[in-house]
């Protein structure tokens, strides 16, 4: 494999790795935003309101809405970290033969010593 081949794979790798990083991290702080800090704010906005139903009705959309960006951002995070080790997981094939032929040179049966 050329020598620039694998310094490019290896920046792209860890662009990538970099990216799916900040994904998961995304996702996670996402989570943690609405269990923690929007909890404190709609539960305030509960205790205002005059009608409990209608609080109660927006609580339930606004966990949806949040699961499904949440499983969003962990699928991208996912997704991206599969192609990255798909990617720098491919071998070159005359290196790989190279190794095998190695391989067996040095675990093929020996003759017998002599006595």
């Amino acid at each position: 494999m050329p020598r620039g081949n694998r310094r490019m794979r290896k920046w792209v790798a860890g662009v990538a790795i970099g990216l799916a990083v900040i994904l998961f991290a995304t996702a996670a702080w996402h989570r943690f935003e609405y269990r923690y800090c929007n909890a404190q704010r709609l539960n305030l906005e509960l205790a205002a309101s005059g009608n409990p139903a209608q609080l109660a009705l927006y609580l339930e959309e606004d966990h949806a809405r949040n699961a499904e960006q949440f499983r969003q951002w962990m699928l991208s995070g996912l997704l991206l970290a599969i192609g990255i080790a798909l990617w720098t997981g491919r071998l070159d094939p005359d290196a790989l033969q190279q190794r095998a032929r190695q391989f067996w040179i040095a675990h093929r049966a020996h003759p017998p010593l002599p006595r």
